[in-house]
């Protein structure tokens, strides 16, 4: 786990349909900052999209695809601003993926 942080997956709600829903836990880092920053780095890409796990595991990220599971179900991971669950979202240039404050441009 990224920093040795305990990930709490989420809280279970009502939903309008009468069934449970997973609310994602509050973001343990200021959600209100720009992804787009000066130190945002790239990392380039030989065709032209990758699946999201893949592009963790490339950008250093994370250390192996199974370590971007935990940081997905807990709404951790970023793309364009908006929290991304799924490991096999395409990216294409120009995406840019945060994870806790480090933000990453896919570059083509």
């Amino acid at each position: 786990m990224i920093c040795g942080l305990i990930c709490v997956v989420g809280t279970k709600t009502a939903s309008a349909r009468g069934g449970a829903r997973l609310t994602p836990p509050p973001l343990p880092w200021d959600d209100d900052a720009v992804t787009e920053s000066p130190s945002t780095s790239e990392v380039r890409i030989q065709d032209e999209s990758i699946k999201l796990g893949q592009f963790l595991k490339l950008a250093d990220l994370v250390d192996s695809g199974h370590a971007a599971k935990p940081l997905l179900a807990a709404g951790m991971v970023r793309v364009n601003d908006a929290v991304e669950t799924r490991r096999g979202r395409q990216l294409v240039p120009g995406d840019v993926v945060t994870v806790a404050q480090r933000s990453v441009r896919v570059a083509g």
